[in-house]
């Protein structure tokens, strides 16, 4: 598995989905059944704030018919304030044993309409 950088554009007032598929060197898919993942975006590598952290453990990371889904709810990306975030996103197989699969770019679009529910 070879890792990526990705550019996300996460739009506030709306749910953040994105279906990760991961292939091996010769380019066959992976299962990623019982792997789980972690996320982390931040203003900078290593920097002390932590915009926003996704994890299996705490739903944001499922993973069905083998691929890895990841979904964040709009309260949770509206709540958001950043501009520009730099992340990875790491999985880990059965045994534990990480692996950075993707570096993130990410850019905060934010919502300018107001409505009332």
């Amino acid at each position: 598995m070879n890792e990526d950088i990705v550019t996300w554009e996460i739009n506030q007032g709306e749910d953040f989905k994105r279906t990760i598929e991961v292939e091996d060197e010769a380019g066959n898919p992976v299962d990623l059944t019982g792997y789980t993942a972690k996320m982390q975006l931040r203003s900078s590598p290593g920097h002390i704030n932590v915009y926003l952290t996704a994890s299996s453990d705490t739903g944001e990371f499922t993973v069905i018919n083998g691929k890895l889904e990841l979904s964040i709810e709009s309260a949770v990306i509206d709540a958001l304030t950043f501009n520009q975030a730099v992340g990875d996103l790491f999985i880990f197989d059965q045994a534990g044993e990480p692996e950075k699969l993707i570096n993130i770019r990410a850019k905060l679009v934010k919502k300018v309409t107001e409505w009332l529910p």
